[in-house]
């Protein structure tokens, strides 16, 4: 069993949204341990779980989560309905998950930790890449070094 080497930092009070995009993938939110990792997290107050498509919408039934139909939003809007939906979170801080993702609840906690530190920037798992000058505005996807820190 993994035992986490990471010295336990204070949590801030701050209780925190999740937006999850249902789309093509139900089992990925039905089978992984994304769910449990969120819904044990004592800062994750509300998950909101948007349904995107109706082919493959489901309930998921907790009382933290919330089944938004968004099939009519991602007619007009796609992926970006996501950021739409942050309108209607209940918390100040939002995070946007992907379905396919998996994490422990340690590095979610070094997550909002790291966010904490301050709340005007964004905090990610892992950075982006500049290619070239960074007047080209392209980016090389996502890297493994992580950037926030030394």
């Amino acid at each position: 069993q993994f035992v986490s080497k990471h010295i336990p930092l204070p949590l801030p009070y701050n209780k925190i949204s999740v937006v999850i995009m249902n789309h093509s993938r139900p089992r990925m939110i039905r089978e992984s341990s994304l769910m449990n990792t969120l819904l044990s997290h004592p800062n994750i107050d509300e998950i909101m779980l948007l349904h995107s498509n109706p082919d493959t919408a489901f309930e998921y039934i907790h009382n933290k989560v919330i089944n938004i139909d968004a099939s009519p939003q991602n007619d007009i809007m796609g992926l970006s309905l996501r950021f739409y939906f942050c309108q209607s979170a209940k918390n100040d801080w939002v995070i946007h998950v992907d379905d396919d993702m998996e994490f422990t609840t340690d590095t979610l906690s070094e997550l909002i930790v790291e966010f904490d530190k301050n709340t005007n920037r964004i905090v990610g798992r892992f950075g982006r890449d500049l290619l070239g000058s960074s007047s080209s505005g392209m980016f090389n996807g996502y890297n493994s070094a992580n950037p926030h820190k030394e």
